[in-house]
């Protein structure tokens, strides 16, 4: 099975990550795949400098990179993973003066019998601890990096048939757990628990509000990366057991905006192969108010409930 991760024509990038180079991306990559790049200049002499580093958990941040191999691309090249992990894949910065100077797209192809979790893009996590600051929980970070055993979460079309999933949460019957309201905007979210292996699906219909903007999405608790948009019908593969949350958004497309913001925005059912993951949030989960200090904000923090002694 083949797939595009980059797609992109190079021009002179002034910011540059590193000296010399345009862009570096990081892929999660599995023994066996193989990376196919193809690189259409516009002035057909014109090679490409890519270079291909085993990283760590720091992925581009690392001081830790094993540098496999330097290639000067002038057309077509495969290179063949030999060891699971990230691999960052920096990319040779033009000169200004070169413009737009060709197209280079990376493809991998895999075997998906052998790569059951086959997403190649990094997923973040941070390892939070909480703490008590002058009576308020505050949520501090003690170290962060990309998970180096599986990539993220994949949101991509549902095709198959929504009878054999069972339905777990339906808008129209039933409380989001948070509501939050501000003048120009409403945000709705909604927790549940989900194990490793299952499959959500969710069937989504956006209403008609002109002059609004509507946004759905789903994050995994003290984690960043989830990849792809959520159409009418989508799905996605849990990769591990965690907290998951869906919020749906409503704001304005105008600035300045003070008028009323309509509740009833969008319509949402979720369905999935194990249908106590939202019966299991509310009886063993509580949300409290914390302070995030890497984003410097307020949030909501899942907390398991106080268990009660049994005489």
């Amino acid at each position: 099975m083949k797939e595009t991760i980059l797609d992109i024509k190079p021009y002179y990038n002034e910011r540059w990550p590193r000296k010399g180079f345009l862009f570096v991306p990081t892929f999660m990559l599995f023994r066996g795949d193989k990376l196919h790049f193809d690189w259409k200049p516009v002035i057909v002499s014109r090679t490409l400098k890519i270079e291909i580093e085993k990283t760590d958990y720091k992925a581009d941040y690392s001081e830790n990179v094993e540098n496999v191999i330097k290639i000067e691309l002038d057309n077509t090249y495969t290179f063949v993973v030999q060891e699971s992990g990230l691999y960052n894949i920096p990319i040779e910065n033009p000169k200004y003066e070169e413009g737009e100077m060709g197209q280079l797209l990376i493809v991998r192809e895999f075997n998906e019998n052998i790569n059951q979790q086959r997403s190649p893009y990094p997923e973040r996590f941070y390892n939070y601890s909480i703490e008590n600051s002058n009576g308020n929980p505050i949520k501090k970070c003690s170290d962060w990096g990309y998970l180096t055993d599986r990539g993220a979460c994949i949101i991509e079309k549902f095709e198959d048939k929504i009878e054999s999933f069972d339905i777990f949460f339906d808008s129209s019957k039933k409380d989001y757990h948070l509501l939050l309201k501000s003048k120009n905007r409403i945000d709705k979210t909604l927790f549940f628990v989900v194990k490793k292996g299952d499959e959500i699906v969710i069937e989504l219909n956006k209403k008609e509000v002109e002059g609004f903007i509507i946004n759905v999405c789903f994050e995994k608790k003290d984690r960043v990366g989830f990849w792809g948009q959520i159409d009418e019908l989508s799905k996605f593969i849990s990769n591990e057991d965690s907290i998951f949350q869906l919020t749906a958004s409503i704001y304005s497309s105008t600035y300045g905006f003070e008028g009323i913001v309509p509740m009833d925005f969008c319509d949402i059912k979720l369905y999935g192969n194990n249908t106590s993951k939202l019966l299991d949030f509310d009886k063993e989960y509580e949300l409290v108010k914390v302070n995030n200090t890497v984003f410097n904000r307020e949030e909501f923090e899942p907390m398991k409930r106080p268990v009660a002694n049994i005489v």
